[in-house]
């Protein structure tokens, strides 16, 4: 794994996702920031979510609130990058991968 951000290529935003847990408020946040092949900021943003049920559940939350963000944003082709290997697989083999190019950082 790379610890320097990898930009994406010149047609595609690379959007960044991550989650947070409190287990004992069952609680999380998910936070997102979308970059271009430059590396500037396109969009940004933190959902705090309530009844969650574990730290799993709050990484699909934070995939999906970046998936849908970008979407709504209108941006058609985007790298997803996360620190959940399962999440990341799980939405592949969903058909995801089919708008998204997937990937650990």
């Amino acid at each position: 794994m790379s610890s320097k951000w990898q930009h994406p290529d010149r047609r595609s935003v690379k959007v960044n996702f991550d989650a947070a847990f409190r287990q004992h408020l069952k609680q999380s946040s998910s936070g997102v920031v979308i970059r271009n092949n430059m590396g500037l900021v396109m969009g940004s943003g933190v959902v705090f979510h309530r009844h969650v049920a574990d730290a799993f559940a709050a990484e699909a939350l934070a995939c999906l609130n970046a998936i849908t963000f970008a979407r709504d944003m209108g941006f058609m082709k985007v790298v997803v990058e996360g620190d959940s290997r399962t999440i990341i697989v799980k939405a592949q083999k969903r058909g995801f991968g089919q708008i998204c190019n997937w990937s650990l950082c």
